[in-house]
């Protein structure tokens, strides 16, 4: 008896990991279960084969992606390279989200949808027709209709009705201010997805796989893009990943969205700087290629970030082989990347002032009372802290969750901090150029604040409103990446390890919410 338990206990500490990982899973596929009936059981007692298709469709995508996600997390630990990793992680459960969320679930998805399939028809700019007071494109009203026929939400007992929607190019309306929150975004924002959506406009898919197209291209170029900039870290490789790998960074990769190009660029740009920092290294031709085109995407992109740019006189005097020149060069970059970026203002103005007809009032309102604008930008991050943390770790990502047990998804967070906390790998940056990081970083959080106060919160409030609305935890992907970078103090000893295991094993509460979300 004792020479069994002495096995039974050897057996539990070399697997230890995967009686863990199991326990963990079968616990909370348990609990999702339980209370996805509870709230839905009226509907389930009612139609029988239904639910009992429903249940069939949950334990066997539960147990599928359970054990897949182990096999993967086993296979990964056995590899090295952080950015490989990284791609197959974010390859799997980037690609299960991409089908499992619906389309038109994301965050303002119908509206980014809209504007990516004008650009695919050649309207790179919105027309604007003064004669009438408006602006937009004839596109097909299947896109309107579809939108109506499940209210932006669909679940998964329709999906075979979504998916046979046809678009019928031919039948055509005008859609004027229907896309007003994406309107003013550049083609340079949508580049990737605007491929896969002009691709399913020539193949004459449905409404609906012409959409998937648009994710799919857009994911294809998230992931190689990204997994590149990871391999270019000097440091941070692990804690970078992870913070990709959150519910709300996936929702906003495998989504119809604009943020995936800003997120995308701002790491390679960040990323290429650091490591010319870090290792010492001369700037090729190559460097110089990367940081120009990034420079340009990130302006073009969303102007808030411009700031950003000024991390390129982070680059030592010693990585060039000329001074005076590489001050030169990087001056033309910075400028460059803003004209642009007003150039591109200045054409979709119009269309701005259309949408947002009292942001011009509020502008005057800022410039007339900056004191009592800075009081209102501090009252609102005073106010908004918990709810802009709860948005970055994922609440609301994906139409909101349904179960009680979505507060897991805040620990993802916590494990990035934990990791950032414990990371004690030598920084090369002083004090100064550290405090340089932090204000360009504070700059962009003015503007966003500044951006939204103008816009969002001018339109669904008032001018003057008391605090700034629109605020969303994704919009600080960006600033954290580089936060993250210049962090080095070790102010815990835990075996970072262990923080990669439990932060992937939470994956599996957060997908089973996202495939109960649509089930009914």
């Amino acid at each position: 008896m004792k020479i069994l338990t002495n096995n039974i206990v050897n057996v539990i500490k070399k697997y230890k990991m995967l009686v863990i990982y199991f326990v963990f899973a079968i616990t909370m596929g348990l609990m999702y279960f339980y209370d996805f009936k509870e709230k839905n059981l009226e509907f389930l007692n009612t139609n029988v084969n239904t639910a009992r298709k429903i249940y069939i469709m949950y334990l066997l995508f539960f147990v599928v992606f359970s054990v897949l996600l182990y096999v993967l997390l086993i296979i990964c630990k056995k590899i090295s390279k952080v950015h490989i990793r990284f791609l197959i992680l974010d390859l799997f459960i980037g690609t299960i989200c991409l089908f499992a969320v619906p389309i038109l679930s994301g965050s303002d998805e119908l509206a980014h949808f809209c504007r990516i399939y004008e650009i695919s028809l050649g309207n790179f700019a919105t027309p604007v027709y003064e004669e009438i007071g408006t602006y937009g494109t004839d596109m097909p009203v299947s896109l309107q209709n579809f939108h109506d026929e499940w209210k932006g939400s669909i679940k998964y007992i329709n999906l075979k009705d979504a998916i046979n929607f046809k678009l019928n190019a031919d039948e055509t309306k005008f859609y004027g201010a229907y896309y007003s929150s994406a309107v003013v975004y550049s083609p340079i924002q949508y580049l990737p997805q605007i491929i896969g959506v002009f691709i399913g406009r020539i193949l004459n898919l449905s409404v609906y796989w012409v959409a998937i197209l648009g994710r799919i291209t857009g994911f294809a170029f998230w992931l190689f893009v990204v997994t590149y900039a990871i391999k270019r870290l000097p440091v941070k490789k692990e804690i970078i990943s992870l913070l990709l790998l959150t519910p709300v960074a996936v929702s906003s990769t495998i989504v119809l969205t604009g943020d995936l190009m800003i997120n995308a660029f701002v790491l390679l740009f960040v990323s290429i700087i650091f490591d010319i920092c870090y290792n010492k290294l001369k700037v090729s031709r190559k460097d110089w290629t990367i940081l120009v085109i990034s420079s340009i995407i990130i302006a073009l992109s969303k102007i808030v970030y411009v700031p950003l740019l000024l991390l390129l006189f982070l680059i030592p005097k010693a990585s060039f082989e000329n001074t005076k020149k590489s001050i030169i060069l990087r001056i033309l970059i910075v400028l460059a990347s803003v004209i642009l970026a007003l150039a591109w203002l200045k054409i979709a103005n119009r269309c701005f002032e259309l949408s947002y007809s009292a942001g011009s009032e509020q502008i005057k309102f800022i410039l007339k009372n900056p004191i009592k604008y800075g009081i209102i930008f501090i009252r609102s991050i005073y106010d908004g802290f918990i709810q802009y943390f709860m948005s970055f770790t994922g609440y609301g990502t994906y139409n909101g969750h349904v179960s009680i047990y979505s507060f897991i998804s805040y620990i993802f967070t916590t494990g990035i901090i934990v990791g950032l906390l414990n990371n004690n790998e030598k920084i090369t940056f002083n004090i100064k150029q550290k405090i340089g990081v932090i204000f360009i970083l504070l700059m962009v959080i003015v503007l966003m604040f500044t951006a939204l106060y103008v816009q969002f919160t001018a339109a669904t409030v008032k001018v003057g409103a008391s605090t700034i609305n629109g605020v969303q935890g994704r919009y600080f992907i960006p600033i954290v990446m580089a936060l993250v970078l210049i962090l080095d103090k070790k102010l815990i000893n835990i075996d970072t390890k262990y923080i990669e295991y439990a932060f992937m094993l939470l994956q599996v509460p957060i997908m089973l919410n996202i495939i109960i979300s649509f089930i009914v």
